[in-house]
């Protein structure tokens, strides 16, 4: 049975500059973190995100290796402030591991 990855954000809407950002924290279940060059190497990580309002789909997010121990980031769109709904996958192609996370979030 392939082991599972757990997701946590760590920056829900951040300021990188004057663009928003989420941050997430990308771990083994036993709790070692995904990094670059290593068993689970982050860089083929595959981390993808979807928010929706009101279960209509507005913005499909791709993450990208911080360079940091476990850590993804990406850019978010711009949207209206509120309560969305988040579905974050998490997938290491090589290894088989996988994980899922949904959660709301406030945005805008």
């Amino acid at each position: 049975m392939a082991q599972a990855l757990s997701i946590q954000i760590l920056e829900p809407y951040g300021l990188a500059g004057n663009k928003r950002k989420m941050s997430l924290l990308v771990t083994l279940d036993c709790g070692c973190p995904a990094c670059g060059g290593g068993r689970c190497d982050a860089s083929r990580f595959r981390i993808r995100a979807s928010i929706f309002d009101s279960k209509e789909r507005v913005a499909d997010l791709n993450f990208d290796y911080s360079g940091r121990p476990g850590e993804f980031t990406a850019v978010l769109p711009h949207l209206a402030k509120g309560e969305y709904d988040l579905f974050i996958e998490a997938l290491d192609p090589e290894s088989g591991f996988a994980g899922r996370l949904s959660t709301k979030v406030m945005l805008g």
